[in-house]
């Protein structure tokens, strides 16, 4: 069970590896959206992202959250990306 510490919304000063990204890019969700009835709309954001390098890039808002699981972990995600994981159910439980 996962327990967080700390959630905000930070600007980053640097560009940030987006920890979001890593379950957009599972089970073939970049490759065929499709599959997973994903809209036009939310196929031009997994566009942008993967055009960002899966990043948080330097100037843009971002979650920054901290918490226990398995160990202390401070992670980074595009606020998009995360919207999509979550419409699409793709955080693991």
């Amino acid at each position: 069970m996962s327990t967080i510490i700390k959630q905000e919304i930070h600007t980053a000063l640097k560009d940030y590896y987006c920890d979001a990204c890593e379950n957009l890019c599972a089970d073939d969700f970049m490759h065929h959206p499709d599959d997973y009835g994903v809209s036009y709309a939310d196929k031009r954001i997994l566009v942008k992202i993967r055009r960002e390098g899966y990043k948080v890039l330097k100037g843009t808002k971002y979650i920054y959250q901290v918490g226990i699981y398995d160990g202390f972990y401070a992670i980074h995600c595009r606020i998009d990306a995360v919207d999509i994981c979550q419409k699409y159910n793709l955080f693991e439980e």
